[in-house]
């Protein structure tokens, strides 16, 4: 009886060792996919911090540190655990990626050519920022299927948690009646 006890409760510790390493897992995605919020935020940010400042290569150096840190963040929960978990999320977020990035770049050679501010501010509206609304969009909708994952993996480690300590507990009181009755 104690025999038994003893491997229900190292089965049970394996158990509950492994559901709290899982949802720490998908806690780290969900700390990538804020990551990647704040970075998106910020790589728009130094666009418009290199559109305000000037043509000067040092103007644009926050956006291309911002758009890096961007491309790597994307890239780290691409190949990490949350990349099949978020496949269509981030494929969306790839996809506007793809169409944002030219048009950024359109913008800085119109700065670079000496254009004046006027067709510059209307690129920017008619062309970057509806993408960035969307980039906004679908980071923000990986941000809460992530942190969903998250609340629905931790609600089922309680309730396996919940489970097997009635099972250890079952066990336990077997064991003393099999020892009672001897």
């Amino acid at each position: 009886a104690l025999v038994i006890g003893g491997i229900a409760l190292s089965t049970l510790s394996a158990t509950v060792r492994r559901k709290h390493e899982l949802v720490r897992a998908y806690e780290e995605v969900a700390r990538s996919a804020d990551q990647l919020a704040t970075l998106s935020e910020r790589r728009a940010r130094a666009l418009r911090g290199g559109l305000l400042l000037g043509a000067r290569a040092a103007a644009w150096t926050s956006h291309d540190e911002a758009r890096e840190g961007f491309e790597r963040a994307f890239t780290a929960l691409t190949t990490g655990q949350g990349g099949p978990y978020l496949r269509a999320e981030l494929a969306q977020i790839e996809r506007v990626e793809r169409r944002l990035r030219p048009q950024e770049d359109r913008l800085r050679a119109m700065q670079a050519a000496g254009l004046t501010p006027a067709p510059i501010l209307g690129a920017l509206v008619r062309d970057v920022l509806p993408i960035r609304d969307e980039l906004d969009e679908a980071v923000v909708a990986a941000v809460h299927s992530v942190e969903a994952e998250v609340a629905a993996i931790r609600a089922e480690s309680e309730r396996d948690d919940a489970r097997a300590l009635a099972l250890l507990t079952a066990t336990c009181l077997f064991a003393v009646l099999i020892i009672a009755v001897l």
